[in-house]
């Protein structure tokens, strides 16, 4: 299944859990929230669009670039606004919203994350020279996330399961994570076999 047919499904159950004390604020936050999933996910698309067609078209890609550090920075911003409502309130606040704070945390991993990855590979367009090791860079920092993710939801699933409910859908988020790492170990080992057996090769342009 296609990770926005996920966050679509997270998205509805979400809304199921909140149907005994459901108000206007949660849904309001959980719209904001799908709000800023769809427009990361559009970003991203067409950032690895514009980088797997080659594209050197200056203006697009400055104003991708301006995006995400909007993202960043507004992903940032709500996400400690939610983390300082925390320390305030504590054990008060609504699970709810503290799923939301977690959620802004996530985006912003994911958003600084693309946008490493968008501006290693903008670097590698213009100067026209194929980086032997971006692969294996990639595969680290994407390992790097993806367990400082894991982490995260573990934490988040044990508050919550402190408060006596079972949040279901983080479980799946969990799973989800441990097979991507499984990946990323896979993919870094895989390689790192590939970068050793090209460093083997003849060099044709020595004398």
């Amino acid at each position: 299944m296609d990770k926005s047919q996920k966050k679509i499904f997270h998205f509805l159950l979400l809304t199921l859990i909140l149907r005994s004390t459901f108000d206007v604020y949660k849904f309001l936050s959980l719209a904001v929230l799908f709000g800023f999933w769809v427009m990361h996910w559009l970003v991203y698309k067409r950032s690895d669009y514009l980088v797997s067609r080659g594209s050197r078209g200056f203006k697009d890609h400055i104003r991708l670039l301006i995006l995400y550090g909007v993202f960043i920075a507004t992903d940032f911003t709500i996400a400690y606004a939610f983390y300082e409502r925390f320390q305030t309130a504590g054990e008060k606040m609504n699970e709810i919203y503290v799923i939301i704070g977690f959620e802004f945390v996530r985006l912003l991993l994911k958003a600084i994350q693309d946008n490493f990855k968008y501006t290693i590979s903008l670097i590698e367009l213009y100067y026209r020279e194929q980086w032997t090791e971006k692969g294996f860079v990639f595969n680290i920092v994407s390992f790097i996330f993806d367990f400082t993710v894991l982490l995260l939801n573990i934490k988040l699933f044990a508050y919550i399961l402190s408060r006596q409910q079972f949040p279901l859908y983080l479980l799946g988020e969990i799973i989800d994570t441990f097979v991507r790492l499984g990946k990323s170990i896979q993919l870094f080992i895989q390689s790192r076999q590939l970068i050793n057996k090209l460093k083997r090769l003849p060099d044709v342009n020595a004398p």
